[in-house]
């Protein structure tokens, strides 16, 4: 997912925000962070990824910020200037800083012919009760290179004449806490001598490093600290790495929710950072870092059990409208039930199913259904029957598998099979065999007989097939075709099933109304069981398109499909969404 972060001051507005969110950017440099004198010196900052809304949780795979320390020149009034015997003045700070530029005044007169005066700094340390220079470290102007290869001497500080007696030093970024300043003649550095000239100190510039540096989250739960420097971070000590992914995602969890809760427009969601200094300062981050993705569990109101068993099995995908996942994960594991849909059976339920045949205590209703032979060559046993019924009220269903009399229903092949049936407007009610059935592929057709001992049926038919339908209004002894204005040629609905001992693996379809998405989605066989498999796979590309269709309150539908009976437990559906690609698209 994408690792480059939203990084902004709280106080943005929401305007600027979304402006952030898309791609716009911003007057302020929003990376760099600011430490001022005088006090206080804390800034606060939100990281942030955009927020999208209807997701369930969150995932961060990496946060962390990178910062170093940024020039900042600004004045200060904390130091001292102390006379050191009418020869220059001891400038001092409170704690060892760089010091960048001093302005000063003083009055030498003119130099006599051949006299250059010079600005001279050294350094100065602390000796009992007084302060004691040390040798020079520049001079301005300096002294002529001693030779082709080499550098000025004393060189490194300039000075600029500013009118009025004022003269304004500028120094390499030069690290102490005490220095003294002189005015001195001599044409070479072993001729310097210091005159009776006490420079006035007007102003002095400082390169600020911050100290005590510190990096606090503002968490749900309060402050947690991150990251601290006591001593000065100079620009040498290069960047600093703060990392804090699990704490992130704790964080972002628990604004997640408390966003959805309070159910505000939410342009962002944040983790706010506070950096407080002891000094002034300036740091800048140089990357920041948080990598996460939104997760959606689409499936979360579905059965943890799906049976599949000859037709599909439709799944409501809830999803959020308008976004396509990123990536995405189904787990499954599918067990095979022993039992396989015959191939002269239907795989699907046809669309037209409002008529069929009413079945009474008074009439039984048989129908002729073809059986196809195993595609393996192994002998056909009928394991059960499945039909599409509708019942008003409670009813017994009483099933009888029989044989073929020149084109009627004749003897009957096993026991019957007796199912009670709730009301229900339109179900397939399976009805298995106590034992399996050997019967013959392409001989006689295989007749089904239904009656009711109570209550009463309707047995769906198919308008999309013919077949042969006879009624029987004496318990079977005598059989006639329905009437052609009422039952013009359809086929009853029924799918039977054939026994399979050792099942290869099973083919599972996923699909959209007719579309087949995933033709077989790819099953790993259990290591110890031979009717077990596994699968861990990606949602295909039509299947986010799908869900990226999806309008505001519906849910987008996908079904599982297998001629196998299978029952398949849903382990596990996560969609995993980008937060700027998704927001992106959305705008």
């Amino acid at each position: 997912m994408t690792a480059l972060a939203l990084f902004y001051p709280p106080a943005l507005t929401l305007q600027e925000r979304v402006g952030l969110v898309i791609g716009q950017a911003l007057d302020a440099a929003l990376d760099v962070i600011d430490f001022p004198e005088p006090a206080p010196r804390a800034a606060e900052r939100e990281l942030a990824v955009p927020f999208l809304p209807g997701m369930d949780g969150i995932e961060v795979t990496d946060a962390r910020l990178s910062l170093r320390a940024r020039a900042k020149i600004a004045d200060t009034e904390a130091y001292a200037a102390t006379e050191n015997a009418a020869q220059g003045v001891f400038l001092t700070l409170p704690e060892p800083t760089r010091l960048r530029k001093v302005e000063i005044r003083y009055d030498a007169g003119a130099p006599a012919p051949g006299v250059v005066h010079r600005v001279v700094l050294r350094a100065a340390t602390p000796s009992g009760t007084s302060l004691q220079a040390g040798p020079p470290l520049y001079a301005a102007p300096p002294f002529d290179p001693p030779g082709p290869m080499f550098p000025h001497v004393l060189g490194g500080m300039t000075l600029s004449e500013l009118g009025q007696q004022r003269r304004l030093l500028t120094l390499p970024h030069l690290l102490g806490a005490a220095w003294l300043i002189q005015v001195a003649t001599g044409n070479s550095p072993g001729e310097l001598a210091p005159l009776n000239v006490v420079p006035e100190i007007r102003r002095v510039a400082l390169n600020w490093a911050p100290r005590q540096l510190s990096v606090v989250l503002l968490g749900s739960g309060g402050e947690i600290p991150l990251w601290s420097n006591p001593e000065a971070l100079s620009a040498e000590a290069g960047a600093q790495d703060v990392s804090f992914t699990a704490l992130a995602q704790k964080e972002l969890e628990a604004a997640l929710v408390a966003q959805r809760e309070a159910g505000d427009e939410a342009v962002t969601l944040p983790l706010r950072l506070r950096f407080d200094a002891g000094s002034a300062g300036a740091i800048e981050i140089t990357e920041r870092v948080l990598a996460a993705a939104y997760v959606v569990r689409p499936l979360q109101a579905a059965p943890a059990v799906v049976r599949l068993e000859g037709t599909a099995v439709p799944l409501a995908f809830r999803v959020p409208a308008g976004l396509t996942p990123a990536s995405s994960r189904l787990q499954l594991t599918v067990k095979h039930l022993g039992r396989e849909l015959n191939a002269g059976s239907p795989q699907s339920l046809p669309e037209a199913t409002v008529s069929g045949s009413r079945v009474t205590q008074a009439r039984r209703v048989a129908s002729a259904v073809p059986l196809a032979a195993r595609p393996d060559g192994s002998a056909l046993q009928i394991a059960s029957v499945r039909l599409l019924l509708g019942a008003e009220r409670a009813s017994e269903a009483v099933l009888e598998l029989c044989g073929d009399v020149a084109g009627l229903p004749g003897a009957r092949l096993g026991p019957p099979i007796v199912r009670q049936l709730e009301p229900c407007e339109r179900e397939w009610h399976e009805f298995e065999l106590g034992r399996p059935l050997d019967v013959e592929a392409g001989a006689a057709p295989l007749w089904l007989v239904l009656r009711v001992n109570k209550g009463e049926l309707l047995w769906f038919a198919s308008a999309e097939a013919a077949g042969p339908t006879l009624l029987s209004g004496d318990g079977g002894q005598a059989w006639e075709t329905p009437a052609a204005r009422l039952f013009s040629g359809q086929r009853l609905i029924a799918q039977v099933f054939d026994r399979v001992e050792r099942p290869a693996t099973p083919t599972l379809r996923l699909q959209r109304g007719a579309a087949v998405l995933v033709s077989s989605i790819p099953l790993t066989r259990a290591q110890s069981s031979d009717v077990e498999w596994s699968a861990d796979v990606a949602l295909p590309a039509s299947a986010h398109a799908l869900f990226a269709a999806t309008q505001g309150g519906r849910e987008a539908l996908l079904a599982l499909q297998s001629t196998s009976a299978l029952s398949v437990s849903i382990v596990s559906c996560v969609l995993r969404y980008d937060p700027f690609a998704a927001s992106a698209e959305e705008d």
